[in-house]
């Protein structure tokens, strides 16, 4: 799909569920600064649980959130969020914030969130959240290409896994060394876990989410 301002694949303007679907190849573009979620737009909190996002694209001259997801508070749970894009339309400086995932005021969990790239910030995912159980790899920005998280309070990345080796919280390992943590084929997309891959039972046992 092809639209304007916000939400190419799917666009919700209150809290809404989005399962078990596949959000692919979707360009958001517009020449108002501020262009938000080429994959999918969910704002007002919700839930977007057990799907694809693949191959995205936020675009704009000026600021673009979200080139995969973006989300003001909820969650995104069990999801795999990959190749999606931020970028800057022609003659713009484009600065884009969190290609994978934009995410404020919610939780990111058992997730895997590879080959997203961004013109700025947060190849991986740009958040004001908590982070857990997901691994966050080969992403790429021009400044904190896996993850860039801002803010305090409630906001923390934890029992995850990502490259490159970077530190947040509690609980995280790292696929030092490697260009993924031991994907049983990264190259033609198959992103279970091999054996003695450093995430496996390596993740939080307590449920985040209430």
């Amino acid at each position: 799909g092809l639209a304007g301002d916000a939400g190419a694949g799917i666009y919700v303007d209150r809290a809404g569920t989005v399962r078990d679907c596949s959000i692919t190849n979707n360009t958001c573009t517009s020449a108002l600064p501020g262009t938000s979620g080429g994959g999918i737009y969910l704002a007002g909190g919700g839930t977007i649980r057990n799907c694809l996002v693949s191959g995205n694209i936020a675009e704009n001259s000026i600021a673009s959130y979200g080139g995969g997801i973006y989300m003001s508070g909820g969650l995104v749970e069990n999801c795999l969020v990959i190749g999606n894009i931020n970028r800057s339309t022609v003659g713009g400086y484009g600065y884009g914030y969190g290609a994978g995932i934009y995410l404020a005021n919610g939780i990111v969990n058992h997730c895997t969130i590879v080959n997203n790239s961004g013109v700025y910030s947060g190849g991986g995912v740009y958040v004001k959240s908590i982070v857990v159980n997901s691994i966050v790899c080969n992403n790429q920005a021009t400044g904190y290409q896996d993850c860039r998280i801002i803010g305090g309070g409630s906001v923390s990345f934890t029992y995850c896994t990502w490259y490159p080796d970077m530190s947040y919280d509690v609980g995280n390992v790292y696929a030092q060394n490697q260009p993924d943590p031991l994907f049983v084929d990264y190259t033609n997309g198959d992103f279970h876990l091999r054996e003695g891959s450093p995430c496996i039972d390596a993740g939080a046992t307590t449920d985040v989410v209430t």
